[in-house]
This record gives structure tokens, sequence and C-alpha cells, in this order.
């Protein structure tokens, strides 16, 4: 396809803004005023009534997660779930989570700011309006009324989604090497009407809703996108609020609005269709620092993943952005080898939390205040995650800070003297260095020495693994998904259970969300298993990942969430509309 002579224009502007954008710096003060760190926010405040009518047209340009390069195959079965970013304007998912309802524009519930998870309570159908789960079988209700795009002419004419469409799709996953585990839950996938969808199941995990509900791999297409070839992008056709108008390698991904899409939304008692703009651009764009100078010049409407070192600067030199801020669904923990002493002691293992300082760490991003208890469940989420301040007292004492009931701890628990560990880290990356020698120096104060032992980046994984390593260890720590997260990295058969740590009850608690069909109860199982695995102390959470995104106040109608599905921001922007008369007034 040929490169569009405006998209390279605005690929010359985003060069010629970063050259004289570091002139300027050139020539400027070598020494700037420091700039108070941000704090990351909670979520923003139910919405208002709209100071003036919605408006369509104009164009929102978006800077997606991952736009650093060109996206994969969109064929699921070679490219996996990593280029549903950019199928997500085009195609959607049988769930996705309800936002209007729950979110900052409804009951304030939810925020919607992980990319990852929505917890059940804040799902609704999308593409299906209802379901039954049962034991040996999930039956899934299609919507009717809803039209695949019909600008496809090569590929195929407009027309209804069906069962057969769904089921069809659902078997070519499950068929597909990124279908394993969906495969290890069912048997036949099948449609037994025009608007029914049948799943056996053989192995009962409620799992599978998330796999081919509204994960990433999740989104349907239609049997003649594979006819044509899946793995070609000017073959992608949806039923989404966009549908694909050119994919330009190495430039950007341009989105046309879809004027059948089948969804309305409610502005101030009145309905409206959408989506309200008539294009939605998501660029390509490898460099950081030319990203950031698109956003501070209003090139990029949006930005959904800022890092934070850009974060005091950006906000100095375009005051004006928007922005939220959260603790993401990720973050940097200390696990404890709990299969040998001196970690095979609980006494042992909660004194060196007690004895680390956690506010120290979550200071290393430099960026403000952060959630101190954000593992083993994202703090955001109010179905599963308890609070400090609501937890019994032997789990709350683990988050202050006491070197000298610590040292006592120790001391009852045979170790007056303290003892020397060894703690195995990814030399490849400086904050895990920097990491590990916050805690050596902390529990240096309460007798335990710490000599750090780095190793490169296939030696680490490999200690992580086999779990071959001595004492301890550092790693990551996903907690968006609960049962995910504490199923993997604390059952005693978990794939990331790299402490070796085994509770009984905790396994109990565990299999029974897996199989418990009934939401609320499932969530109660998982925030007790949640209290146990904390108060065990086999991983010791430091400071989770802050995240952020940046908006321009002319795109209306939008309220800081950032994913209804797995990586999904496209569904919520169908909903916002560009105010072209502030657009002009603030210079762009």
């Amino acid at each position: 396809m040929k490169r569009r002579v405006l998209w390279l224009g605005l690929s010359f502007l985003l060069a010629a803004v970063l050259v004289l954008a570091l002139a300027l710096s050139a020539c400027g003060p070598k020494e700037e005023e420091p700039i108070t760190p941000t704090t990351p926010t909670k979520p923003a405040e139910p919405a208002k009534p709209i100071e003036k009518e919605p408006q369509y047209g104009g164009t929102i340009t978006v800077f997606t997660q991952g736009a650093t390069k060109d996206p994969g195959s969109p064929d699921i079965a070679v490219g996996g779930g990593g280029p549903s970013r950019w199928l997500n304007p085009i195609q959607e998912r049988p769930l996705i989570g309800a936002f209007e309802k729950y979110g900052p524009r409804g009951t304030g519930e939810y925020a919607f700011q992980l990319h990852e998870y929505i917890p059940d309570k804040y799902v609704e159908g999308c593409l299906i309006e209802s379901w039954e789960v049962n034991p040996d079988k999930v039956i899934w209700h299609v919507r009717s009324g809803i039209y695949w795009h019909g600008n496809r002419p090569n590929v195929m004419a407009a027309r209804e989604l069906t069962a057969e469409d769904i089921a069809f799709d659902l078997n070519y996953f499950r068929d597909a090497a990124p279908g394993k585990a969906f495969m290890e839950m069912t048997g036949d996938i099948y449609a037994q009407d025009r608007y029914t969808v049948v799943i056996e199941v053989t192995d009962f995990n409620l799992g599978l809703m998330y796999i081919v509900g509204y994960e990433d791999r999740s989104l349907i297409s239609p049997p003649e996108t594979h006819e044509a070839g899946a793995g070609i992008w000017e073959n992608q056709v949806g039923t989404g609020p966009f549908m694909l108008k050119e994919y330009v390698v190495g430039s950007h991904m341009t989105y046309v609005r879809n004027p059948d899409y089948w969804k309305t939304t409610t502005v101030d008692g009145k309905e409206y269709e959408i989506p309200f703009v008539d294009e939605m651009v998501y660029p390509i764009i490898p460099d950081v620092s030319t990203q950031i100078a698109a956003l501070r010049t209003g090139t990029l409407d949006f930005h959904i993943q800022v890092p934070p070192a850009q974060w005091a600067t950006l906000e100095k030199t375009a005051p004006d952005l928007l922005f939220d801020k959260v603790s993401s669904g990720i973050g940097n923990t200390t696990i404890l080898k709990c299969s040998e002493p001196p970690f095979d002691s609980r006494v042992v293992r909660r004194a060196m939390m007690i004895g680390l300082d956690l506010k120290a760490f979550r200071d290393l991003h430099g960026v403000g205040p952060l959630e101190p208890n954000w593992f083993p469940t994202f703090e955001g989420d109010p179905t599963v995650h308890t609070e400090i301040k609501d937890m019994p007292a032997e789990t709350a004492m683990l988050f202050d800070y006491n070197p000298e009931l610590a040292k006592q701890m120790l001391a009852e628990a045979g170790y007056p003297d303290g003892f020397t560990v060894e703690y195995y880290v990814n030399s490849a990356l400086q904050d895990v260095m920097d990491r590990a020698a916050l805690v050596k120096d902390m529990w240096a104060r309460i007798g335990v020495e710490v000599e750090i032992k780095p190793v490169e980046t296939v030696a680490y994984r490999k200690y992580q693994t086999e779990k071959s390593y001595n004492n301890m260890i550092n790693g990551g720590g996903e907690v968006a998904n609960p049962l995910e997260c504490l199923s993997r990295r604390g059952q005693t058969d978990g794939y990331f259970n790299f402490s070796m740590w085994s509770n009984e009850h905790f396994d109990e608690l565990i299999i029974g969300a897996q199989k418990e069909q009934d939401s609320a109860k499932r969530m109660r199982l998982l925030k007790e298993a949640a209290i146990i695995m904390l108060n065990e102390v086999n991983i010791i959470p430091t400071d989770p990942t802050p995240k952020a995104h940046y908006w321009w106040p002319w795109i209306k109608n939008y309220y800081g969430e950032r994913a209804v599905a797995d990586k999904d921001i496209a569904h919520i922007l169908a909903y916002a509309w560009i105010d072209e008369d502030l657009k002009a007034e603030m210079g762009h």
C-alpha cells in the first residue's frame, strides 16, 4: 500500500518538533528548578453534565500501548494476543467492561484502569447478550442485529453476526497453539441455533470466561477473513465501532467510523449514535522523545502509557494536559525460598518483611505516594482487595517498618545473631540492582547480611524456573487477575511458585475458587486466600509500577478509563468526541 502524503507530513513534523525541542533545550539554562513529584491519582469523579452538545467529525490520534513498532500477524494462530490492540477498533469480544454503568460516568465503583483484567461484577455482554455457566457446558446467547463490516468487498459483504461465526472462531483459536489452555478445558463447541453457542466443558474452570470472553485473544473475526487470509491486515473485518482504512508499514494504522455500528450512548438524557469521530489514527513511533514531543504539541490527542521519567517535565512544559496515574497491575517483589532454612520459618519470613521500609522502595519511582498494599490483589479491585485498615492485626503489622521488632522476632526464631543469605538478581536491570542494594542496607540493620549475586538474564531465568537459587531471588508480580496471581504464585504446584511455599488451606481455597460458579462466593474465597498468602510472606512485595495516560482537554466525554477489555482503549474512545472550538482556542 502506498504511503499517504498527509501522514508523511506528520512524520516529518514529529521529527522537526523533536529537533526544535532539543535545540531550545540546548540554548536554555543548564540547571532547571526542581519539579515537585506528581502524585498518582484515584479514579476521576463521576461525570458531570456536558457543557456543550456532542460533536460529530474530526480525527483522534492515539499512541497506543506497544506502538513502537509494526504489529505482528493478525492471525491468532501466528500472532497470539499481541496484535489485539491494533484490532480492538475493528473487532469485538463476547464480553466487555460495563464502564458506562460502573465507571466514573456511572456509579464510580470501578475505574477501569487495568488493561489486563476486569472483576466479574463489572463485566457485561457485548457480542453475547447473556450466558449460562454449568459444570458441563457454557451457553452463550448471541445478540441479534449485529452486522459485520461491509467495507471489505474482496473479503465479504455486510451480513449479520451468527452463532456459527462465533463457534467457528472459538474452534479456530482452540486448535491453534495459543489456544492450548482453552483446549484443555473444553470438548465440542458448536452453534445450537442461529443465536446460541454451546461450549462443552471437560475440566470446569471459570478462567474459560476470561480466556475467550475478553482477554486479548478473544476478538471475534468472521470465517470469510480466514478464507481470504487471516494473516493479512487488509482482510480484517469485524463488528466494532471502526473499520480499517489503511495500514502503512512503519507509519500508522488508520480506522474510519463504522456508520452502522450497533451501539449508542446517552448523554444528558439524549441518545446518540457512536462513534463520534470520523477517524482514529494509531501512529507507530519508536522513539520515546518523539512520542512525548508529539503529545506536547497536540499532534497526539491521547497517549496510553507515558513513562514515569517523562511525567514531571511533560506537566511543566504542557500544563494543560489532563492525566490519570495509578499503581498498575504489576510490580517488584523479593521471593523467599521457603523449602529450606532460614526461610522455612514463617516467623523469620515475617520478620524480614517488617525489617524492610517499603516506602523507600516506592520512593525510587520519584512520582509521589504509591499504594503500599498492592500485592497479591490489585488495590483498585473492591471485589477482592482488602485495605490495610480492614486487615487482621497480624497482617496489617507487616506493612509497618519496625527493625527492632524484626530483630526480636529473629531472636525468638533462633537467630539472635542474624544470618547470611544470598540474593540472586538480574544484572541486566539497573532498577533491580538498586532495590537489591536497599534490601542489603536495611537488613544489615537487623543483623542479616545479604550477598548480592548478580547473574545475566538467561541464568537468572534458569535459577527461577528450576528453583535452583539459594535463599532468595528478585521477581515480578502481576496482580491484575487475582485468580491467576494467587494460583500461579502461591498454589503448591503453581507455575510461578518460585518460593516453593505450600499451604494446604490456601490450595483448598484456590481449587474451590476455580470451580465456584457463583462470582461473589469466588471472590470471597480469593479474598481469604490473599490474606493467607500475605500472612505467610513467601513473597515480599516491595513496590508497584506506576502507570499514567495523558490526553488533551478537547477530548470530551472521557473520564480516565484505560481499558474495557484486555488492552482495549478503542471502545472507550468510541464514546468520546473532539471539541474543535476548544482545540482551536488552545492553538492546535
